[in-house]
């Protein structure tokens, strides 16, 4: 059986960063073909040397990349066994990939319902210290659900969700 904490990639901040940039998803599938240098790989890219070594520095701290310093003239940057996995994920891989991303969007979708149900209630304490006070109720917040919860609403009281 496949050792998951060995061939585990971690989805944090970084990687998604990491990732989110079309150059850096391209640098990575030239370096799979072979290692390069950043000239070269500017050459290949189209791009100033400057910003490819920017982007190799982003994916050398997410470990999809290492420089190979041999004490030649040239530094060759290569991919690491992470960035393949990137690139041709094994089954495992794929699994804890789409794991992570569901428990991202889950805590997403949880705190967005709880900053929701929030805001009522953000009001009506409001509303209830300007009336105590004998100020002027201001509003913090819509009072309204948003039309996407209106629409889920009609659709739970019709029985139907057309």
């Amino acid at each position: 059986m496949v050792d998951l904490i060995k061939d585990e990639i971690r989805m944090d901040k970084k990687v998604f960063e990491a990732l989110a940039s079309e150059t850096r998803v391209d640098l990575l599938k030239k370096l799979a073909i072979r290692q390069m240098t950043i000239t070269e790989l500017s050459n290949e890219l189209g791009l100033a040397k400057s910003s490819v070594h920017e982007h190799l520095s982003k994916m050398v701290d997410v470990d999809f990349v290492e420089k190979i310093d041999d004490s030649h003239k040239w530094t060759y940057y290569r991919l690491t066994n992470k960035g393949r996995k990137i690139l041709h994920p094994d089954e495992t891989t794929k699994i804890l990939l789409l794991l992570s991303s569901t428990i991202l969007a889950l805590v997403s979708g949880l705190w967005s319902i709880l900053n929701f149900a929030k805001g009522p209630i953000k009001v009506e304490i409001a509303s209830q210290i300007s009336q105590a006070k004998g100020l002027p109720t201001a509003i913090l917040a819509p009072t309204t659900p948003p039309p996407t919860l209106l629409v889920a609403e009609e659709a739970l009281e019709g029985g139907n969700l057309l």
